[in-house]
């Protein structure tokens, strides 16, 4: 198999149900250079170090794969 990142994108446009979401702070690596570019994300506690995002925790894989096949 492989994955579908950027259908799941797309699907969660759709039917933000297909996947369960938290809020966290997310930030991008920048001083590693072994891991620049990597997201990194936190429990979203008050603190407002970084910005919040909604990030997928659980996908809800056979639903989507069901919606995705459908249209292909």
């Amino acid at each position: 198999g492989c994955a579908l990142h950027d259908p799941l994108a797309v699907g969660m446009a759709i039917d933000a149900g297909f996947c369960r979401t938290a809020p966290m702070h997310v930030r991008v690596e920048l001083a590693d250079a072994r891991q620049v570019g990597r997201t990194v994300g936190a429990d979203a506690e008050p603190s407002g170090e970084w910005p919040v995002a909604d990030v997928c925790v659980e996908v809800d894989a056979d639903r989507f794969l069901e919606h995705f096949m459908s249209r292909m």
